[in-house]
């Protein structure tokens, strides 16, 4: 029985030889469409990246732009708020010193 089951077995796998078809041209084919697909499709990436790059340098002079203005808006408040306490400094000066004046003119 092992015997007849082994001589099945062989004669299967020697039926399988005799009808293989080769496919090698099949497999070219498929290879060359597959690699034209996937330059086209890295090339739209590709096309993209640039893009995205070229956006975000753009993006970034106006930041740049941006930044500056930011920072010479914030120096010019300082110098504003320096003077404002300056000024308000002087006025309690002032004041204190009207306040002796009338004491005195008072006494």
């Amino acid at each position: 029985m092992k015997i007849f089951l082994v001589f099945l077995i062989f004669a299967q796998l020697a039926w399988a030889k005799c009808i293989y078809v080769p496919c090698d041209s099949v497999v070219q084919s498929g290879k060359e469409k597959v690699q034209s697909i996937l330059k086209s499709e890295f090339s739209k990436v590709k096309k993209e990246l640039e893009n995205l790059k070229k956006e975000y340098e753009e993006l970034l002079k106006k930041q740049k732009i941006t930044n500056e203005s930011l920072n010479i808006q914030i120096a010019l408040l300082k110098k504003k708020s320096l003077q404002t306490k300056q000024v308000l400094f002087l006025l309690k000066k002032i004041i204190a010193l009207q306040a002796n004046k009338n004491s005195i003119e008072a006494q």
